[in-house]
């Protein structure tokens, strides 16, 4: 057995607070549906990896979670600055 049996890189919807278009994918998720699942990757037993734009929400829900954060950048959309994290439990 190795160690890294199971990867898992997951992509959701950005939360809503942390963008500047609630309506720009065609699948949305709102809060309450961001805490069910991490819920459920905090379960896995293998390593997971999500991204997304700093935010409270997040910061509240991948507590523990190893974060990698990248530079802040200009975002021209909402000409606002935005800080994009990869969290990690592995």
């Amino acid at each position: 057995m190795t160690i890294l049996e199971h990867f898992s890189i997951v992509t959701r919807p950005y939360v809503d607070t942390a963008r500047g278009d609630s309506k720009a994918y065609g699948f949305e998720m709102d809060d309450a549906a961001h805490r069910r699942l991490v819920r459920v990757l905090n379960k896995c037993r293998g390593q997971v990896a999500v991204s997304g734009y700093r935010c409270d929400l997040t910061d509240e829900l991948f507590t523990g979670w190893r974060r990698y954060d990248a530079p802040h950048k200009q975002c021209h959309s909402i000409k606002q600055v935005r800080k994009e994290a990869l969290c990690m439990i592995f």
